[in-house]
């Protein structure tokens, strides 16, 4: 990683921090600029930075934009450097956004009306400070990113930019009545009652949501759902450790449906109390079930507390499956970016690397003699 170091843009300068004790002390300065941003969302809160950065082995760095004039921070940027490594050699240096791969949306952190001096500086200082050949930017959402691309030039860099994932969000009413009578079709409206009056008056199946004494045994039984349906993947053990980062600091629900003594469904959301949404985050289930119809009892739930409790935005996250359309949210997009530099330095590896895969020791050369070109 590159020392942090400063480049000035007129009565700005941006620093490279990639250190938790400095990233601690830019707490209050962080959430200053992420509660009247307002493009920000939970994947670039500090809370969830945090943990990520405490949980993961990336390599990450911040971006930091600082007003000369005033000594306060006007913007953020979180990134990863990463790269595919053959031969315990990386021959292409990649960039990747902060929080991924388990954030749901990537993008900036900025003041109001002051894209116009931070994106230039952002970009600028990533161009001619960071070392790297691919940078890719998934699931970005944030209307910020246009005017960001606009600063590398084709002459320079090629850029593709794809469509990403697709999301569902409501914005919330005042009260919950409004929200059935408003939102929700006569149909769903009906059928939405009856499976909440189902479970609350059911002998045979209840819902919880986790408190301090069932908190770890909830996480568990989450964790086993979700990899039971998805497998047992490495991420699990992520997952894990940030569903009790966020309980610990009392923005966790978590709702497990039961059949008897025998859980069946999990539903965990990420609250925001800055920016007053409820983010729905990680959810399974087990199918012999599905009757019950999990995902309408959990998230029904789930969105009545969160207008009783005054949040304003309830976020799905990503996916627009049919029984999260009923519940009346609106469409919302991210994008997908890959920008590449072009010249020799970069464009040699990644034309050769198909090539060099399939190679034994001749290929380890190249690629020592590549990475020794890289240092210079």
């Amino acid at each position: 990683m590159e020392n942090s170091a400063q480049v000035n843009h007129e009565k700005i300068s941006v620093e490279l921090i990639d250190s938790i004790e400095r990233f601690e002390e830019l707490k209050n300065s962080w959430e200053n600029v992420y509660k009247v941003d307002p493009h920000a969302q939970v994947f670039l809160s500090w809370l969830w930075l945090y943990g990520w950065f405490k949980g993961m082995s990336y390599q990450w760095f911040i971006l930091s934009v600082k007003n000369l004039e005033t000594s306060e921070y006007i913007a953020f940027l979180p990134l990863i450097k990463c790269g595919q490594k053959i031969f315990g050699i990386q021959p292409i240096r990649c960039l990747t956004m902060g929080g991924k791969p388990f954030a749901v949306y990537t993008g900036f952190l900025c003041l109001p009306d002051h894209e116009s001096i931070t994106m230039p500086a952002l970009a600028s200082y990533i161009q001619n400070n960071v070392k790297w050949d691919t940078f890719r930017m998934h699931w970005v959402r944030d209307p910020r990113l246009e005017t960001f691309l606009s600063y590398f030039p084709d002459s320079k860099f090629s850029t593709k930019v794809n469509k990403g994932l697709v999301s569902l969000f409501i914005k919330l009413p005042d009260n919950y009545t409004d929200y059935l009578l408003g939102y929700l079709g006569k149909s769903f409206r009906k059928t939405l009652r009856s499976r909440l009056r189902f479970i609350d008056n059911s002998d045979d199946y209840s819902i919880t949501i986790a408190d301090e004494k069932t908190v770890k045994r909830d996480i568990d039984i989450m964790i086993s759902l979700w990899k039971k349906r998805w497998g047992g993947k490495k991420e699990a053990v992520w997952y894990q450790k940030m569903l009790h980062h966020y309980f610990k600091n009392e923005l966790l629900w978590l709702y497990i449906i039961w059949h008897d003594s025998t859980p069946v469904a999990a539903l965990s959301c990420l609250v925001d109390p800055l920016k007053k949404t409820v983010n729905g985050y990680i959810t399974s289930y087990d199918p012999e079930h599905s009757k019950i119809s999990p995902g309408v009892v959990s998230f029904g739930h789930a969105i009545q507390a969160s207008i009783e409790k005054g949040y304003t935005i309830f976020d799905f996250a990503v996916g627009i499956d049919r029984y999260k359309l009923v519940f009346g949210p609106k469409k919302q997009k991210t994008k997908n970016v890959v920008i590449q530099r072009k010249g020799l330095r970069s464009t040699f590896p990644i034309a050769t690397i198909k090539m060099i895969k399939g190679a034994g020791s001749s290929a380890k050369r190249v690629l020592t003699a590549l990475k020794n070109k890289q240092t210079d």
